[in-house]
């Protein structure tokens, strides 16, 4: 769904237990309200030339995959506590995050944050995490935050519909699986001559125990490969890094 031009694309006032889901909110006030509400999922939503999400007296919310992007503030907090906000994309707002008031936040799950554009530190050890925690305020920090960001698709594999996650500081266009050979296709295009990494986080059983990256057909060079950065028993993450150019 696709809302623009009011005060609030969308309102939840003291609403409970909703999935809101895939929709674009563009040049509102404020694209996402909740307000006295609980247990809300916030996934895969795009937010754009608004205050982005408005969180009042809210708790045990999950904000998970959105874009929030061009606006002059990114998410506005006031008197809640313990929302769960992570993989997300924090893209060119005037200020990321604004106020919070009494309680902490959780901005990472462990192991994956968010992509906080205007945040610049290094990924030495080449796993799709900057390598410095990003504070927010005194009391709130994303101890995991993305070195690009975040992605996810959808794939059928034997009429069984997966996800797959990309992080990747390439602009990635698809993701298709090829069931017969197991093969995972990436097309992503990045400024020419430079580094370009993926972090993919693939289900056990969509690939086999042994892993290759190939790129072009093998006329790209993979400059850096780890096949196994993280296994939590059912997925994997792997990271690869090669010189950007349009490839598939």
């Amino acid at each position: 769904m696709t809302v623009s031009g009011n005060n609030y694309g969308l309102d939840f006032l003291r609403s409970n237990n909703n999935t809101i889901i895939s929709n674009m909110c563009e040049s509102n006030w404020v694209g996402i309200r909740l307000e006295g509400s609980v247990n809300n999922t916030l996934k895969y939503n795009v937010l754009i030339n608004c205050e982005g999400v408005s969180l009042y007296t809210t708790s045990m919310n999950y904000l998970e995959g959105n874009t929030v992007k061009g606006n002059i503030l990114g998410i506005g907090f006031s008197t809640l506590h313990s929302n769960y906000i992570y993989r997300n994309n924090f893209i060119q707002n005037y200020a990321q995050v604004g106020p919070i008031s009494l309680y902490q936040n959780i901005w990472d799950n462990g192991f994956e944050g968010n992509f906080w554009g205007n945040y610049e530190s290094s990924d030495l050890d080449k796993n799709g995490i900057v390598d410095v925690e990003y504070a927010i305020d005194a009391n709130d920090k994303d101890h995991c935050p993305l070195s690009g960001p975040y992605q996810s698709f959808e794939i059928s594999d034997e009429a069984n519909l997966q996800e797959v996650s990309v992080v990747s500081n390439s602009t990635v266009y698809d993701l298709i699986f090829e069931n017969s050979n197991r093969t995972l296709m990436l097309t992503v295009e990045g400024a020419n001559g430079t580094i370009g990494f993926c972090r993919i986080c693939i289900l056990h059983t969509l690939i086999k125990p042994e892993l290759t990256v190939i790129i072009d057909g093998g006329l790209v060079d993979v400059l850096y490969a780890n096949y196994n950065v993280l296994d939590n028993g059912l997925h994997r993450w792997i990271y690869f890094e090669y010189v950007t150019q349009y490839i598939k």
